[in-house]
C-alpha cells in the first residue's frame, strides 16, 4: 500500500504508487528477496484511467524489463 511510515496514506497519486512499490521492496528485503523474484502482481485502482501514467511509471522502475514470455 502506498503509506507513509506512519501508516497514513499519501494523497498524491504518483507518491502513492512510488511508495507501494518501496513499501513491497522492504517486505521482500525482509525475506531475502528482490524484485525478480516476483513472478506475477495484481493491483486494485479507483481510477485507473486517470492515474494509468503515473502507475507504469513507478512500476517500470522496479520492473525495467519486460516479463518473459512463454
Amino acid at each position: 500500500m502506498g503509506v507513509d511510515a506512519s501508516g497514513i496514506a499519501i494523497a498524491d497519486p504518483a507518491a502513492q504508487f512510488k511508495q507501494a512499490f518501496a513499501n513491497l521492496g522492504d517486505v521482500l528485503s525482509a525475506a531475502e528477496c528482490s524484485f525478480d523474484d516476483i513472478v506475477d502482481i495484481t493491483t486494485f485502482h479507483v481510477n485507473m484511467h486517470g492515474h494509468f501514467a503515473a502507475f507504469a511509471a513507478a512500476k517500470q522502475m522496479v520492473f525495467p524489463k519486460p516479463p518473459f514470455l512463454n
